[in-house]
């Protein structure tokens, strides 16, 4: 991988060749579209794939936390699945229900 000084200076060179190409369609060719097309849309490119990246670390972190929160929330492989059913309140309509047939 390379590193973060080498990163940063392709991005100054080419961020530097860009301007140069706009510069050079604007002044000498004085073509604006063409400036556009060979300096800017690269550059939009780009920050659109960088988008993506970022939002598929996103969506890979959120799953890995979805995972473990499901792992902690099943209960260890020895003990019954249903344990915690005694420990729920009753529902009122039960009660009324046996209250009304004494």
């Amino acid at each position: 991988m390379p590193s973060t000084q080498t990163r940063r200076a392709a991005k100054a060179a080419l961020a530097v060749l860009s301007v140069a190409i706009v510069l050079y369609s604007l002044i000498i060719i004085q073509q604006v579209l063409l400036g556009i097309l060979v300096g800017v849309v690269p550059w939009i490119l780009y920050l659109f794939l960088r988008l993506l990246w970022a939002l598929e670390r996103i969506a890979t972190a959120m799953e890995q936390r979805a995972e473990v929160d499901r792992r902690q929330a099943r209960p260890p492989v020895g003990e019954d699945s249903h344990t915690g059913e005694h420990q729920r309140p009753r529902s009122d309509a039960g009660e009324e229900a046996s209250s009304r047939s004494e």
